[in-house]
């Protein structure tokens, strides 16, 4: 997969850090990605990764996902997903929201 990946390191719930990388692989399970931002093991994330495909013409999808950081190493970065939803994305918009296309 060659995907964008947003993501937000987590303190209690609250965003705390932020970072950017490129999807190696996922599963069901968690995802691999590239970072130059490590993250140490423990520390509990959000991810943003723009899916590849579309709702309809106009509205992008974008998967979200919340889970903590098992590896990083390399510069890659293993999270195992706890919950994750698609949130919907305007073909202008930068960034997701929960409105309809």
């Amino acid at each position: 997969m060659d995907l964008d990946v947003r993501f937000w390191v987590l303190n209690q719930g609250a965003k705390q850090a932020q970072g950017t990388g490129r999807v190696v692989n996922m599963s069901s399970g968690g995802v691999l990605f590239t970072s130059a931002n490590p993250v140490p093991p423990g520390r509990s994330m959000e991810l943003s990764i723009s899916w590849p495909v579309q709702l309809n013409p106009k509205c992008g999808l974008r998967f979200v996902a919340r889970g903590v950081v098992v590896r990083c190493e390399d510069g890659r970065i293993a999270v195992r997903i706890r919950q994750y939803e698609f949130r919907t994305e305007s073909a202008v918009s930068t960034g997701p929201t929960k409105s309809s296309c």
